[in-house]
């Protein structure tokens, strides 16, 4: 079995279909459960993942809103397990309860507001191994960044706590590690790299990088506070005198509220064209809750990272959330 860091970290979503591709034809695609399925352009995501192999889709929700979805896009329902499930406080429920009974190995949202699905699956926290905190990841491919970078959390927590953030960072390193990154370099970020006690975050990504120097966080070189500028270029760690592994080669930004996550995801999306897919993690089998307004092919990206993440967790289970 090929062990983490022994072959070169993921460094495209083309590349991370073609390792998932090569995954299914071991062992079968995915198992992929959409909650509320109701949604053409989810449907037609799940068709370009099941032409490539990595899923195989199970679809919940009212069958004939379903098949009109599909019939929408063109997506042939043939190959699909279609549950019919008309009122999609039962279908959302369903849905979960297929993870929890091993029927599916990953969840997505479809057709059901965000707040809802959180609230189905918190309600079998323990069924679905979260101990802790449910975060979300986003990988990202741009172009004028030499590798995959991720970052979190955009999407759930609001204002993490010091402890929040130190799990929102482990998260975040199993995600790495599946992409192959055996020792993710975290970048924790602010407006400037020394610590100013009229700005709060600047204390604590100080601490939390203390934390990871005494190995209270492990599997990650941890760093901050770091600007955005010195967390991803060399030349401007160089020109502000910032030394350090992480500086100028992130492999993970940690930010501190959900609306800088939110804006600096939007911004990286729509100004500098970046392919994105994301991932809940914090649970024994990943999930997915895209956004309504993501770009062409995300969704496909998200379900790839997903399946990736899920194959890492049986490989590993030590490394699981």
């Amino acid at each position: 079995m090929q062990k983490l860091g022994d072959r070169a970290p993921i460094g495209t979503f083309e590349r991370m279909i073609e390792v998932c591709e090569s995954q299914a034809a071991d062992g079968g695609g995915k198992r992929i459960v959409l909650a509320c399925a109701e949604d053409a352009k989810l449907i037609e995501a799940m068709e370009l993942a099941r032409e490539r192999d990595i899923v195989s889709p199970i679809l919940v929700g009212n069958s004939s809103g379903i098949e009109g979805a599909a019939r929408s896009v063109s997506v042939n329902l043939d190959a699909y397990e279609v549950v019919d499930v008309p009122d999609y406080q039962a279908a959302l429920k369903e849905s979960v309860d297929m993870l929890v009974r091993n029927d599916a190995d990953i969840l997505m949202r479809g057709a059901v507001p965000a707040v809802d699905f959180l609230k189905a699956v918190l309600a079998r926290r323990h069924e679905l191994g979260i101990p802790g905190l449910l975060t979300q990841v986003s990988c990202l491919e741009i172009p004028d960044y030499h590798k995959m970078l991720l970052m979190s959390d955009a999407a759930v927590v609001i204002k993490p706590t010091l402890q929040q953030k130190k799990e929102i960072i482990i998260n975040a390193i199993s995600v790495a590690n599946a992409l192959g990154i055996a020792l993710p370099k975290v970048a924790l970020m602010a407006a400037v790299e020394v610590v100013n006690p009229a700005m709060e975050v600047t204390r604590e990504n100080a601490i939390i990088s203390k934390m990871g120097d005494r190995g209270q966080i492990r599997g990650a070189l941890i760093d901050g506070p770091l600007s955005l500028d010195v967390a991803a270029f060399r030349s401007a760690a160089e020109l502000k005198g910032v030394k350090g592994e992480v500086a100028g080669d992130a492999d993970i930004l940690i930010v501190n509220k959900i609306e800088e996550g939110n804006i600096l995801y939007k911004s990286l999306i729509r100004f500098a064209h970046a392919q994105t897919g994301s991932v809940l993690v914090g649970s024994h089998k990943p999930m997915i809750i895209t956004s309504r307004v993501e770009v062409q092919n995300n969704e496909l990206h998200s379900i790839a990272l997903a399946s990736l993440l899920h194959t890492f967790y049986n490989r590993r289970p030590t490394e699981a959330a």
